[in-house]
């Protein structure tokens, strides 16, 4: 049984027109006015001095992306981290992401590692010990 979704019938009616009643005229949508003080692109504000360069020439090209082809993930990572005109949740983000690689946990070593550990601290209770000091000159 199909669920959700729209349905025949369902929704609000259409209001009833009388006869010979013409629909309502669409109201024409408005073009974007410019942001107060910002002209358009290429163009001068009004009363701004002719000696300003701005808007008369095509707007610089934007610069190039740098190489980032030899860069490690930690690196991508501390550099988010420490850009201070990003946003202050991707800055966290990067922080948490680049934590283990520069603070591993402390016991991050593997179990072989772990039980290599292990054997040498119960070896040291019980190894060899060093022979007794040989006596000197027979005098004992």
């Amino acid at each position: 049984m199909p669920r959700g979704g729209a349905r025949p019938g369902a929704g609000r009616k259409p209001k009833e027109r009388a006869p010979g009643e013409a629909a309502p005229a669409k109201k024409p949508r408005k073009a974007a006015a410019p942001a107060a003080g910002f002209a358009p692109a290429g163009e001068k504000l009004p009363g701004s001095p002719e000696s300003w360069p701005f808007g008369t020439e095509a707007p610089a090209a934007p610069p190039a992306p740098e190489d980032t082809a030899d860069l490690t993930p930690l690196d991508y990572f501390l550099r988010l981290m420490r850009d201070p005109l990003k946003d202050e949740r991707v800055r966290f983000q990067a922080a948490a992401q680049a934590l283990p690689y520069m603070h591993p946990k402390k016991g991050e070593a593997g179990k072989k590692a772990e039980k290599q550990e292990t054997a040498e601290k119960v070896a040291s209770k019980f190894g060899a010990r060093p022979a007794p000091l040989k006596i000197v000159g027979g005098r004992g």
